[in-house]
């Protein structure tokens, strides 16, 4: 793992990164429910003045700067600082001896604390070139790249909040928990099985997706030129398009049902089966991807909205196809954003 931005650069620790709770987990998922309010009560930025930033903390109750403090905990200040994951394939200039070299990656197996609560990590501003392989608790990847070879898998109960993803590789996996990823530049492949509560939002595709028995929604996906999008197996998908090139392709299983809402223009570029209906969507004007994956659609970035709870619960549901609903996802990009400036 570097933590020098550079992708290129040798690794400072070669093999496997593995997280491990030490008696207990450094941070829960639980409480980042309770740092994405404090983060919205204070309104900082990550543009405040340091002083204020030491001030606000400095008025902070204990319990609540003990929750303040807790992305910085452990290795977490090495994950919030824009790690580079280097995953050599030809280690000849480390000097290893033969087969004891392991490819750079990061394990996250199944965290809970001792009372079985489950536990949380953060990867912000990462460049991949080896593998994330997440198996439990929650895991926010922030501003990540994904370079050709490398992959974010998930499997076990995990569940995955992808936000701001540029995926030249591979996401892909089969979970228990839920699955959200928003605001990703696809020009790899997103392969997503079994899921019961998958969402994907602001997405542009020139790669490949492929949904196999997934329950979900997809909100303003772009299938630009090149782009595949493939229903598998027995799907319950509701989905809108922003946009369904000529030159795309999307396909569907015979037992795909849901609905697919598409713009005028771009009808007869989708022929889904009989038990998927498929009706005209106007997409919003403004497009939060605008300016790439740190765009916001000239809008700024909102810190209003429900509480955190109200929209984990309905994910992959009705509150999720609200923007106004999703105003929690946004603020916990902000607050990633936040704290990886503060380390």
């Amino acid at each position: 793992m570097n933590t020098d931005s550079n992708p290129h650069a040798e690794p400072t620790a070669e093999g496997k990164v593995e997280i491990k709770p030490e008696g207990s987990c450094n941070m829960l998922a639980a409480d980042i429910d309770k740092l994405i309010t404090l983060f919205k009560a204070s309104k900082l930025t990550q543009d405040s003045p340091y002083k204020v930033i030491y001030d606000y903390h400095g008025g902070l109750s204990d319990a609540d700067k003990t929750t303040w403090e807790k992305p910085y905990q452990g290795l977490g200040r090495y994950f919030l600082s824009a790690p580079v994951v280097a995953g050599a394939e030809n280690p000849d200039n480390l000097g290893e001896d033969a087969n004891s070299y392991e490819k750079a990656s990061i394990f996250v197996p199944d965290l809970r604390d001792q009372n079985c609560q489950e536990c949380a990590f953060m990867l912000n501003h990462a460049i991949l070139s080896g593998n994330v392989d997440a198996r439990g608790g929650t895991a926010y990847i922030h501003r990540a790249e994904t370079l050709v070879g490398s992959k974010i898998l998930v499997a076990g109960s995990v569940s995955l909040w992808g936000m701001s993803i540029i995926n030249a590789a591979e996401i892909s996996g089969t979970t228990t928990g839920d699955v959200f990823l928003y605001k990703i530049i696809n020009s790899g492949t997103i392969n997503i099985n079994n899921v019961k509560g998958a969402v994907i939002q602001d997405v542009v595709n020139t790669g490949t997706i492929v949904l196999t028995d997934v329950v979900g929604k997809g909100i303003d996906i772009s299938n630009k030129a090149g782009g595949t999008i493939d229903f598998k197996g027995t799907c319950n998908v509701d989905m809108n398009f922003r946009k369904v090139e000529a030159e795309s392709t999307v396909t569907f299983s015979a037992d795909t049902t849901g609905k697919m809402g598409v713009p005028e223009a771009d009808m007869g570029n989708i022929s889904p089966p009989s038990g998927v209906t498929k009706e005209k969507y106007a997409p919003p004007a403004e497009d939060p991807l605008a300016g790439g994956v740190d765009g916001n659609g000239g809008k700024d970035l909102s810190v209003s909205g429900p509480s955190p709870s109200s929209v984990s619960d309905g994910l992959g549901f009705e509150s999720s196809t609200s923007r106004v609903g999703m105003s929690f996802v946004v603020v916990t990009m902000t607050a990633l954003a936040f704290f990886s400036h503060i380390v």
